[in-house]
């Protein structure tokens, strides 16, 4: 199990075959001496079972015993998408197939720079045997050894590996006489008859073996299936890996690091981080330096570790060389995700890449393994967190009041109506940093979330971009409503039906219209043109942007008369039972507010947060912070100068810290808020410089002032 008083701190090291032999033991004492305790190794399929049943870990023993020789922990990261040689020549069928045809035949790229890439389709039989065979010979050799410290069993899970990431129609995978096979099995669990099937997908298929794979996203409920089997095909898959480790290795955690969308999605990389979170000891991420990064990380593990697995703070090519990097860029890269409970920090990577594009880039040292100024930087950071280390392993974000739906069928279909998922992303991100810039806590939850875990902590669910409806997910929403929470939507609420299949005949659908107390009259949208031959999807982007509306209501943030703007779409809403809130500009109802059981239901007739996932936009900000206030949520902690931010952590007890960014420009002067939380403390400490700052308190809790650089960001432990 993990040490609770252990903050993990270092960086990626070896991804065969750089660093080279001769340079290993000069960087684990370096390492070591630069205060860092965690490295991370790659094993890799093709280079480590060069041979089929052989297997050679020499290079990954040696650097083990290296490490503990240096008192550094490692974690083993086990690649597959590196297919062996002999494994290509042995089974000729098991490439994954495109929509176009084109075989994934193996390859070298930027990333799995020996070649096999992107490795078999993941339902081939032999493919998956061979896969357990070298991951149970990985745990029965390193299982022992005192410097592991965990397995990360999936570095980036994405189904194609590399070859085809932009959702494309023509690049999805796997179109393998496998995958489609199992495909088959897998829609005869879950509809059971071909009827059942016929009726969600509006087919008169005869048999099982006479249903295709979809092609075209169309018609959307078989494609979202044809998706959704690939999410479960990668959690299966995890499961062996994570099966066979602890059939050698019951001690040491297993986890996997996700990319998080934008840059993943899940019509090309099928990976789901709540599903795969599920099924690991420990979580992580890529690229999770940002606050919605690392809020969909920490809410798809409720419970446990999280860590970023690879910080990518020195980024660049062969011709794109990295950024100059500032001692404020390299906290950032720390001190946010800290805020949000990640609580452990791994560089990518220690010494620049040299083979291939990605070189010379990417590394705290330079060419040489000499020392540079950003890992300067990054020693500092890590000094000072150490220091804090097991008060920080306790310390808990303030407790979010407010979730936020990522509903991964969402995504699908977006990309299913409009070949792309810029509507669903800008949304559920716009919503997030609506929230986050104005000093509010927001979960990113799933459906799956929605239906598994408690949501009695949260006052206010804000659904956007609702269209695809799940009917347990709306069953569950109505008892949300109907317990006392506040439900805000945005446009088309249940407008598809998922056991239907089919166009919902009455909006909001699934019997909502009875909790939102409207009906959808006439909705139009800002396209001038229709064409449904369009391979875009139909829409002409001519005239597309901005859906104005005005308030008929004060609201907390935003004043009566005042003109908003939502995304493309004005959904008029024909008021049952709702009070009216706001108006599209031709008098038609844009907002309303109603009451249902002992709760709240507030909808609106557009995509609201949009813009605020574009760019920083007060209106629309307000405009959701506002709606989000009709839930009786308000922040608990608060700074007085825009753009920046504060963030609280406890540990219930003692120990409290405080984190501050800025997103300023300027130098940030202002003053903080700390209300309840700051009882009893009078001193901010600096965890880096140890610099000290008063608080003041009052009969209304505490205060104090903050001073940060242009990007800024802190560090404080709350004194008594």
């Amino acid at each position: 199990m993990l040490d609770t008083t252990f903050i993990p701190f270092g960086a990626q090291y070896y991804r065969a075959p750089t660093p080279r032999l001769d340079q290993w033991a000069r960087d684990m004492k370096a390492m070591a001496d630069h205060g860092f305790n965690t490295i991370k190794i790659w094993a890799q399929w093709r280079w480590n079972n060069p041979r089929e049943g052989e297997y050679d870990f020499s290079d990954l023993a040696e650097l083990m015993d290296l490490a503990d020789q240096n008192g550094l922990k490692v974690v083993i990261n086990a690649i597959y998408d590196v297919a062996p040689a002999w494994f290509w020549r042995h089974y000729p069928d098991s490439v994954m197939v495109r929509n176009d045809g084109l075989p994934l035949y193996p390859r070298a790229n930027a990333c799995r720079q020996i070649g096999g890439s992107p490795g078999p389709s993941y339902h081939h039989a032999e493919g998956i045997a061979i896969r357990r065979a070298f991951t149970e010979a990985l745990a029965r050799t390193f299982a022992d050894h005192p410097a592991l410290y965990l397995w990360d069993l999936w570095n980036e899970p994405e189904l194609n590996g590399f070859a085809a990431r932009e959702p494309r129609v023509e690049q999805i995978v796997d179109y393998s006489e496998h995958a489609v096979a199992a495909f088959r099995t897998w829609l005869q669990t879950r509809y059971e008859t071909v009827d059942a099937l016929n009726a969600r997908w509006g087919r008169n298929y005869q048999s099982w073996d006479e249903v295709e794979a979809p092609r075209l996203p169309d018609t959307f409920t078989d494609m979202i299936d044809w998706r959704m089997f690939f999410v479960d095909t990668m959690v299966d898959e995890l499961r062996m890996r994570a099966e066979a480790i602890r059939a050698h290795d019951s001690s040491t955690p297993v986890m996997v690091h996700t990319v998080p969308m934008p840059y993943f999605n899940v019509i090309t990389c099928a990976s789901d981080e709540y599903r795969l979170a599920a099924v690991c000891d420990v979580f992580g991420n890529s690229v999770g330096s940002h606050p919605f990064a690392a809020a969909l990380t920490t809410v798809a593990a409720p419970g446990k570790p999280v860590i970023n697995a690879e910080i990518h703070a020195i980024h660049g090519s062969t011709f794109n060389c990295p950024p100059v990097v500032s001692f404020e860029d390299m906290k950032r890269h720390i001190l946010i995700p800290l805020a949000r409970g990640v609580k452990g920090f791994l560089f990518w990577q220690y010494r620049p890449e040299t083979l291939g594009t990605e070189s010379p880039a990417w590394g705290l040292t330079d060419l040489e393994g000499n020392e540079t100024e950003p890992l300067r930087f990054t020693k500092r950071i890590n000094a000072g967190l150490q220091r804090h280390a097991a008060d920080l392993h306790g310390a808990r974000p303030l407790p979010a009041e407010v979730a936020i739906v990522n509903g991964t069928r969402n995504q699908i279909f977006d990309w299913c109506a409009g070949r792309s998922i810029d509507r669903h992303y800008h949304s559920v991100y716009g919503a997030f940093m609506a929230l986050y810039r104005n000093q509010f806590n927001a979960d990113v939850v799933s459906t799956e979330y929605i239906l598994e875990q408690d949501l009695t902590p949260y006052k206010v669910i804000y659904y956007p971009f609702p269209y695809y409806m799940e009917d347990a997910v709306a069953e569950r929403l109505k008892q949300f409503v109907l317990d006392g929470g506040t439900l805000i939507s945005e446009a088309f609420f249940g407008g598809v039906c998922e056991s239907t299949g089919l166009h919902s005949y009455r909006l909001p659908g699934l019997g909502f219209d009875e909790v939102f107390g409207v009906r959808e009259g006439l909705r139009t949208s800002g396209s001038t043109v229709f064409d449904a031959y369009l391979e875009s999807g139909g829409v002409a982007e001519g005239n597309v942007d901005r859906t104005p509306m005005r308030m008929e209501a004060d609201l907390w943030m935003i004043r009566k008369g005042e003109r908003v703007w939502g995304y493309r779409f004005a959904e008029e809403l024909i008021p049952t039972h709702a009070e009216v809130l706001a108006r599209f500009e031709d008098g038609r109802v844009a907002i309303t507010q109603a009451t249902y059981g002992q709760g709240k239901a507030i909808m609106v007739g557009t995509l609201a947060a949009y813009w605020s996932g574009v760019e920083p936009s007060q209106a629309a900000d307000r405009l959701v912070c506002s709606l989000v206030a009709l839930g009786d949520v308000r922040p608990e902690i608060s700074a007085d100068l825009p753009g920046t931010r504060v963030d609280l952590l406890s540990d219930g007890h003692d120990a409290a810290f405080l984190v501050a960014t800025s997103d300023r420009e300027d130098a940030a002067e202002f003053q903080i808020e700390l209300g309840r939380h700051g009882a009893g403390y009078t001193i901010l400490e600096n965890m880096i410089t140890e610099e000290q700052i008063p608080v003041e308190v009052s009969e209304g809790g505490a205060r104090c002032a903050l001073r940060l650089a242009p990007h800024g960001s802190e560090m404080y432990q709350l004194r008594r």
